[in-house]
Formats: structure tokens, C-alpha cells, sequence
């Protein structure tokens, strides 16, 4: 649950206590008791999950079912009429550290992993590399990284050979104006060209390797996917492109969850506040 749902869902809550048989005064007093209750419950479900229970896949299903249930279920109501939108939605989980090697140089070298924060990944000094969220469902792979550029065209791939690493210009590190392409559409074009895994390279750490438009049924990269700083890219670049270890232990998981909406009965119906 985001913070302005954790915000606004108790005042909701509290106006449908409300309901049964009580009008409200125009400029409504908002009593502080009701409203620590419910968020007492909120902080109860989240508890029950080790994880963020802003997630589907932890906590938020059991948030909205409370709200369902607290505003007296699906439908009509004396105050609210109350519904659902159901859908589905890609969510990525880190299960283990990633790994970056060069295992033929001599001697091997091992890269240092960035750390994440709040989920995110961002490069930060003394740090070479960081996993890409929605980088694909984890793999090991060791083969040569080829430079395909851009990435976002099948001829950038002339110099890849299947079951290659395709190593990448990060999207996010090209001003959004000379962008040709996002993460999500170049590294989906490399693995259906035959790549093995993916590394972005620049300045910043990739996002996303996924669109917010995202509908079911849609692909999710299933490939290993990493971001490294431009200096650890060039490095892989030397010599036609140095032999590189790139594992990760990740899953995507199509979850199932929902929105809810409840509409007061009373008011303007062309004048909406959300």
C-alpha cells in the first residue's frame, strides 16, 4: 500500500463507521481514536509478512480485502457503493546476490556489488555493478560480452553469436530526447536474437527492464540481466570483448490482485474528488 492509500484509506474507513444512520456536519470533526484504530489494523497485516506489505504478492491483497470488508463488501451500501477491478501483475524478487566475474583474466577478477536501497539499485563509489529489477528469472552464464551499442536495432547484433552476453548501453543513461529505445524493448530484442544474458552499461543504474503498460499475457525477460558503470564497461569491452560470469537468482511471478473503489451515493455526480 502506498503512502497516500495508507493516508486516505482510514478517513475512508471511518466515513463508512459513519454511515449507519449518522449525516455528516459540513465541516466535519475527524476523530483521532477510530482512525488509530484502523491504522492499527493496517500495521497488524503488514506485520504478519517479513517483506513490504506495499507488495502484492505480501500484504497489500490483505489491505484491500480489509477495506472491502470494513465498508461492508462488494456493492451497494447506505453510503458507499463499492467495487473491484481485478488484474494481474509482474512482480520481481532478488532471492540471492548477484554475481560478475572475469574468470580468464589473470589473475580472475571480481567485481564489487552495489548495494540497494529501498529496492531501488544505484551505483554509488567503490561499487562496479548492480542487479537490474525485472532482469529476468536468474541464470549462469560465462561467454564473451559483445557490444551491440544501442541495442535497439536487429543489425546493432551483427557482432553477437547465440548464446553470447549482449552488453548494452543502458537507456537511462541517454538523455530522453536521443533515446531510441527503453531497457525493456532492447533487452526483449536480444534475447529473441539469441542472447544469453544482458549487461547495461553507464553512468546510472538501470531501472526497470519493464513497461509500465504491461498487460497479461505479455512477455517479462527471462534471461540474467545486470547494470555496470561505464569504467567496468569499457573493461569488458577490450579485446573484441572479455569473458564475463554474470549470474543472478531472481523470479518474476504474474500475481493476481485489485483496485478498489468506493463511490459515495450522495454529492454532485459531475463533480468527482479522488
Amino acid at each position: 500500500m502506498s503512502a497516500a492509500a495508507a493516508t486516505a484509506a482510514p478517513l475512508l474507513l471511518l466515513l463508512g463507521q459513519l454511515q449507519h444512520g449518522l449525516s455528516l456536519p459540513a465541516v466535519p470533526r475527524v476523530p483521532v481514536a477510530p482512525i488509530m484504530e484502523i491504522l492499527e489494523a493496517f500495521q497488524d497485516i503488514a506485520s504478519q509478512t517479513p517483506e513490504n506489505a506495499r507488495c502484492v504478492a505480501t500484504g497489500y491483497n490483505a489491505s484491500a480485502e480489509y477495506i472491502v470488508n470494513q465498508l461492508g463488501g462488494i456493492g451497494q451500501g447506505s453510503y458507499f457503493d463499492v467495487e473491484v477491478q481485478h488484474f494481474t501483475v509482474p512482480i520481481y524478487k532478488a532471492l540471492t546476490p548477484p554475481v560478475l566475474e572475469l574468470p580468464l583474466s589473470d589473475p580472475p577478477v571480481t567485481f564489487t556489488q552495489c548495494p540497494e536501497s529501498t529496492g531501488w539499485q544505484h551505483y554509488v563509489r567503490d561499487c562496479d555493478y548492480a542487479m537490474a529489477r525485472y532482469g529476468g528469472q536468474g541464470g549462469d552464464v560465462t561467454a564473451r560480452a559483445a557490444w551491440v551499442g544501442e541495442g535497439c536495432a536487429a543489425e546493432d547484433y551483427a557482432d553477437m553469436a547465440e548464446g553470447e552476453i549482449a552488453l548494452m548501453q543502458n537507456s537511462g543513461s541517454v538523455p530522453a530526447a536521443e533515446r531510441l529505445c527503453d531497457n525493456y524493448e532492447k533487452a526483449m530484442l536480444a534475447e529473441s536474437l539469441g542472447a544469453a544474458a544482458i549487461i547495461f552499461a553507464g553512468s546510472i543504474a538501470p531501472a526497470r527492464v519493464f513497461q509500465s503498460t504491461w498487460r497479461a499475457g505479455e512477455a517479462t525477460l527471462t534471461i540474467p540481466a545486470i547494470g555496470v558503470t561505464t569504467p567496468v564497461g569499457a573493461v569488458l569491452r577490450q579485446d573484441g570483448g572479455q569473458v564475463a560470469h554474470v549470474a543472478t537468482d531472481s523470479v518474476i511471478d504474474v500475481l493476481y490482485t485489485y483496485n478498489v473503489f468506493a463511490t459515495t451515493r450522495g454529492g454532485e455526480a459531475g463533480s468527482t474528488v479522488m
